[in-house]
């Protein structure tokens, strides 16, 4: 049998529980998608020298600038309004959130692409498999925000850690290939697998 006082702080107590373990898996999940970057920055910095990693990096700059406007028109928007709803009501709004970041990854992604096939010479290549790859990045990212929104932070921390495993073998096979273009596919195709797995 519990007390008055066990019946009013159970609620307080579960509600810091919960607050806690979003915190923990948002910090987690941050924590396993930097320390996947910086390895991958060092990898590629390593494997193609200097030159070549800083074409990588106009590809990886280019990325984060279309990643926040996705968030902000897709993801941003989902975990405001869609927090803690119902189920379906979740699930119709992810739908359309995860939609609108693939369609601005493929609208995006073809500007990329043309551009890449347009500036050619080292540079290009780079941007032309950027755009191939955005829609897989962004849908990928767009996961993670639902899982948020949902109050399921493992499973964003799950996505990014699946992301991270799909990495390891699709970078060493663009080290054996050696090119920017086969770096930024490989990154991008291992974030397309993690976005499946969403």
């Amino acid at each position: 049998m519990t007390t008055e006082q066990e019946k009013t702080t159970t609620p307080a107590g579960s509600a810091r529980r919960a607050l806690v373990g979003r915190l923990s898996w948002g910090l987690a999940d941050q924590a396993a998608s930097s320390v996947s970057n910086f390895v991958v920055g060092i990898y590629v910095a390593r494997s193609l020298g200097v030159a070549a990693f800083g074409v990588f990096s106009l590809a990886w700059v280019t990325y984060g600038v279309v990643l926040n406007v996705s968030r902000g028109l897709a993801t941003d928007p989902l975990v405001v309004r869609f927090s803690g709803v119902p189920v379906a009501s979740w699930r119709e709004a992810v739908a359309r959130s995860s939609g609108a970041a693939l369609g601005l990854g493929a609208a995006l992604g073809s500007a990329c692409l043309v551009i890449g096939l347009a500036l050619g010479g080292r540079v290009g290549p780079a941007f032309a498999c950027l755009g191939v790859m955005l829609p897989g990045l962004l849908l990928q990212d767009a996961w993670r925000f639902a899982f948020f929104a949902a109050g399921t932070g493992r499973k964003a921390f799950v996505n990014d850690l699946v992301w991270g495993i799909a990495l390891v073998p699709a970078m060493v096979v663009a080290a054996h290939m050696g090119s920017v273009g086969a770096f930024v596919l490989a990154w991008g195709a291992s974030a397309a697998v993690a976005a499946a797995y969403g």
